[in-house]
Order: C-alpha cells, then structure tokens, then sequence
C-alpha cells in the first residue's frame, strides 16, 4: 500500500476531524488502530467509531 493510499483510506470514520486525525497517525499506529477496530466495534456497539475512542480503548489496553 502506498502512503497515498494509507492517508485516504479510513475505517468508517465520517467526520473531517477523524480523517484528520487519521492522517496525523504513523503507519504503524494506523495498523494499531485497525487492528483494533473489530474489537472496539464489539466492546461499544453502541458508540461512534471514532480515532479518539480507538485511542482511548488501546491507551487502556484493549
């Protein structure tokens, strides 16, 4: 994958701010990130997926 195609592809975010902040990341925290993304969809349901709610559930280790 090229930098260009890390930098546009987003996990279901649909805020600016989110794309944004998904820029921001380094490749190996966006592959953090994604990694996560099955298991904060299924551990908050309910909630927003969300850079800062990745962030908040891996800072806590999950």
């Amino acid at each position: 994958m090229s930098a260009a195609d890390q930098t546009t592809t987003y996990p279901d975010f649909v805020t600016d701010a989110d794309r944004h902040a998904w820029d921001e990341l380094t490749p190996d925290r966006k592959q953090q990130y994604l990694d996560a993304v099955d298991y904060v969809r299924a551990e908050y349901p309910d909630e927003e997926l969300s850079v800062a709610l990745i962030g908040t559930v891996l800072s806590f280790g999950g």
